[in-house]
């Protein structure tokens, strides 16, 4: 027996569980397939690190999908930047005074903000949860077809593939894609330190590991970190006790916030990039990281999934408001002409500034400091780079 339904997403993280938790209450009929549970409710203990950048036009597109009240209420704010380049005194100073005092973006715990997207999952009347693992994936003219490990078989109009950067549903249905290791590892963690970090946000770029990231949290005296070095140091560090990787990351900070105390186990994964040449095959679409992953260097990577998120629910809703296919080609086509664009630059933008930041030519070194200098005295200059940070756009 085949369990039929209008649309099938594989994947609760943060952009299957984004996407699910909009398309709630919707007049759809939608299955939603992990093998992790949901986690809804309240979330008391964060033993897990990992957090996400949320720029300013992002918060606002989860505003508009009814997802971004309770999250806004966990969220840290970003005030200020402060980016350094190496060990030289020059540094770029964002402020949101240029900007009105708007707040550049937020930083929010995952685990807090799959909380939040799961329990509308669970209190929505037109999606059933398969706490399953994906076997297959087919699709003909007419449906896409979802086998899960205990035998059931799941069909739809359309099957939206959220499964991440290592998407099994991308390496199922053989999607071309482009790759390439950045031979570096991210660590991340979280500290807390003696004094406030008043919202305001480091960027520190060593040619000789790569960037090293501090991310205001909620509480003023706890931020989030995103440390990057080479795969053999990383390894290295991993082992060490955590009152070693604690001095260590004593003079990461450089005691901007006074002292500081690791509060959680290093979470380590390997910094890649991942894009595939189309976003669709027949009815199979994918969504977020699975169609794209990028480096983490500018705190873009779930900023554009929040993007397709705004794309891809409009195009849902304009096929339900008259009867479309929701499957059909040129509707996924449509929405991929929408986003590849914006994918595709990013996706150059954070390729270049790794590898500018990395440079250890001397040329490149200087270009890197006059740049950082320029920006940081033409007032238009720097308004141009916060407004784009914050995901502002021209079209």
């Amino acid at each position: 027996m085949v369990n039929k339904f209008d649309v099938i997403i594989i994947g609760n993280g943060p952009s299957g569980g984004a996407l699910a938790a909009a398309l709630a209450n919707m007049d759809l009929k939608i299955a939603l397939i992990d093998i992790k549970p949901l986690i809804g409710g309240e979330t008391q203990v964060k033993p897990d690190p990992r957090t996400s950048a949320i720029a300013n036009y992002s918060a606002k597109i989860l505003d508009n999908l009814g997802l971004w009240q309770d999250l806004g209420e966990k969220s840290g704010l970003i005030e200020q930047i402060r980016i350094t380049d190496n060990d030289s005194p020059l540094f770029l100073h964002f402020d949101n005074i240029l900007i009105n005092h708007q707040v550049m973006g937020y930083i929010v715990y995952n685990q807090d903000m799959l909380s939040i997207f799961h329990q509308k999952i669970l209190n929505s009347n037109n999606i059933t949860f398969f706490n399953h693992a994906v076997v297959s994936v087919s699709s003909d003219a007419y449906k896409a077809t979802v086998t899960l490990d205990d035998g059931r078989i799941i069909s739809a109009a359309l099957a939206i593939a959220a499964d991440g950067r290592m998407s099994k549903v991308r390496e199922l249905y053989n999607f071309e894609i482009r790759q390439k290791d950045y031979g570096h590892s991210a660590m991340i963690g979280y500290v807390t330190h003696e004094k406030p970090h008043n919202n305001i946000a480091l960027e520190k770029f060593y040619s000789s590991s790569g960037p090293f990231a501090v991310l205001p949290l909620k509480d003023q005296h706890t931020s989030n970190f995103v440390w990057t070095e080479t795969h053999l140091s990383s390894t290295a560090i991993l082992k060490l006790t955590p009152e070693k990787q604690a001095e260590l990351l004593n003079d990461k900070f450089g005691y901007h916030w006074g002292k500081v105390t690791l509060a959680s186990k290093l979470y380590s994964y390997p910094l890649s990039l991942v894009h595939v040449n189309r976003y669709f095959q027949d009815r199979v679409l994918l969504f977020g990281d699975a169609a794209h992953g990028i480096h983490p260097i500018a705190g873009q990577g779930y900023n554009l999934s929040l993007r397709d998120l705004e794309i891809l629910v409009a195009k849902i809703s304009e096929q339900l408001s008259i009867g479309g296919d929701l499957g059909s080609y040129q509707m996924l086509e449509s929405y991929e002409l929408a986003r590849k664009t914006d994918d595709t630059n990013m996706i150059m933008i954070t390729d270049l500034l790794n590898a500018l930041f990395l440079s250890d030519n001397p040329l490149v070194k200087l270009s890197r400091q006059v740049g950082l200098k320029l920006i940081n005295t033409i007032s238009p200059l720097k308004q141009f780079f916060m407004n784009y940070a914050m995901g502002k756009r021209n079209d």
